[in-house]
């Protein structure tokens, strides 16, 4: 072969190998493209679906054949999925609600009010009570808590590891249950009941009523709750100044059934004012606490309406915060913890004291504050450790 026919022939073969190489790359970007206008797709129904939660059976067959997509992990009594906008409307499905921490701020500025100076009862400190907190979970780890930490599981993670990386749920379950030993001032109301903490909340403190009401139910079924502390709540436009019991019946139905098997559910009435209650403090069937100040006044912040049943210290108070520190708080977030470690304290004088029985010793021994009897600022008016006698 002359040496001009050699050059064209590798001429020849390096245009041939160079087209295929442009054929497979050129199909394979068209895949990628594909894959990623697929993924796209994906997302943008995503985007547009609503998180929903199914109650039937019947309701679960119809999103299932709608093409709903189910929460993977979710083995909750309530099921949740996510649907379409017309599909929802088309099956009357009912949407879920965001819920948040209800805590209005943080503020370590103008001292410590010792809410267990204030509530202390002789002999009592919890022993033997369990109380249930459905929060953003709870560091474990912190020494004025880590001895009466007795498990939890996380919803929105589905593991059983409910570590909080909000810090929401380690300040509630320090007011409940710190131990007070290396902060004396950060002592909780009753600092030998145990605690379980079921996470509710991501990150950020955002979760779902849906989760909420599962807790509920794993709190009775699973962990043997005799209190349920829920700092938690919807936002506006979900706020209301009367009950919202035909609206979240559904909540009220996992409330009554905790009540059915003897615990007490303890619950913040919210942080906005006049504009009314979250949910699920505006149920009749929990006990809503509001806030108050050191000079017993009602907190600027605290929700008004009738679903508030009483109020208990809600600023200023010393409580534990994620990785052994402390944290100077106030929001009604903090007044529930507070009346549901009061709570574990009558729980302990007698166990088999339901919420009836709670609430009747409760109001009728509370101090009135505002308007005579029952108001829609106070409730009942603020705990008073004379209730004890009456359990």
């Amino acid at each position: 072969m002359t040496k001009v026919k050699y050059c064209f022939v590798v001429a020849m073969l390096l245009i041939f190998i160079f087209a295929n190489m442009s054929l497979v790359e050129s199909k394979t970007t068209k895949q990628e493209n594909k894959q990623e206008s697929k993924q796209d797709k994906k997302q943008e129904n995503k985007q547009e679906s609503k998180r929903v939660v199914i109650l039937s059976d019947n309701d679960e067959k119809k999103a299932i054949e709608s093409g709903c997509f189910k929460e993977s992990k979710n083995k909750g009594k309530v099921k949740i999925y996510e649907c379409e906008e017309k599909t929802i409307e088309k099956n009357g499905f009912i949407k879920d609600v965001n819920v948040k921490a209800n805590d209005a701020s943080v503020n370590d500025l103008f001292g410590i009010y010792k809410i267990q100076e204030k509530n202390k009862v002789k002999n009592y400190t919890g022993k033997g009570v369990r109380v249930v907190v459905i929060d953003s979970g709870i560091d474990y780890n912190h020494n004025e808590l880590k001895s009466s930490y007795k498990g939890g599981y996380d919803f929105f993670n589905f593991d059983s590891d409910p570590y909080d990386d909000y810090g929401h749920g380690t300040e509630v379950s320090g007011i409940i249950v710190s131990d007070g030993i290396y902060n004396p001032l950060s002592r909780g109301v009753a600092p030998d009941a145990e605690i379980i903490a079921l996470k509710v909340l991501n990150q950020n403190g955002q979760g779902y009523l849906g989760d909420i009401v599962n807790a509920i139910y794993a709190a009775v079924d699973q962990y043997n709750a005799d209190v349920i502390s829920i700092s938690l709540g919807t936002s506006k436009p979900y706020t209301y100044y009367d009950y919202c019991d035909d609206t979240f019946s559904w909540v009220k139905e996992a409330i009554d059934y905790a009540k059915s098997k003897n615990a007490v559910v303890v619950v913040s009435a919210g942080n906005y004012g006049t504009d009314g209650l979250s949910a699920p403090g505006c149920l009749s069937s929990a006990i809503s606490v509001g806030s108050i100040n050191f000079n017993k006044e009602i907190s600027y912040f605290s929700s008004v309406g009738k679903g508030v049943d009483v109020v208990a210290p809600g600023e200023n108070i010393l409580t534990t915060y994620v990785s052994n520190n402390y944290m100077g708080v106030y929001g009604t977030s903090y007044s529930a913890p507070a009346m549901a470690g009061f709570i574990a304290l009558m729980k302990q004088r007698n166990k088999n004291a339901n919420q009836d029985n709670i609430e009747s010793a409760l109001y009728k021994k509370a101090q009135d504050l505002g308007a005579p009897g029952k108001d829609d600022y106070f409730g009942n008016g603020i705990v008073n450790s004379e209730a004890m006698k009456f359990i």
